[in-house]
C-alpha cells in the first residue's frame, strides 16, 4: 500500500466514504463534511502509521486531502 493509499483509507474510515470517491482536490470541509474534531483524530493516525510529527493545530491549516497527503510525508 503506498502512502497515498493508507492516508486515503484513513480519510475514508473516519469521514465515511468510499475510498475510490476520494481524490486530491476534494476539500475536507465542502466536499467531505470534515469538522475539527475529525481533523485531530486524522492528524493523530498520520502520528501512528506515518514517521511524522504534526504540530498541535497544523491540521486547521488542511484544506484539501492533498493537503492531508502532503502532511503525512517526513
Amino acid at each position: 500500500m503506498t502512502q497515498t493509499e493508507k492516508v486515503i483509507e484513513i480519510l475514508s474510515d473516519r469521514l465515511e466514504f468510499d475510498p475510490d470517491d476520494l481524490t486530491p482536490e476534494m476539500k475536507l470541509a465542502e466536499d467531505l463534511g470534515c469538522d475539527s474534531l475529525d481533523r485531530e483524530v486524522i492528524a493523530g493516525e498520520l502520528e501512528h502509521f506515518f514517521p511524522v510529527d504534526i504540530p498541535v493545530g497544523a491540521e486547521s491549516e488542511w484544506v484539501t486531502v492533498q493537503d492531508v497527503i502532503n502532511s503525512a510525508t517526513p
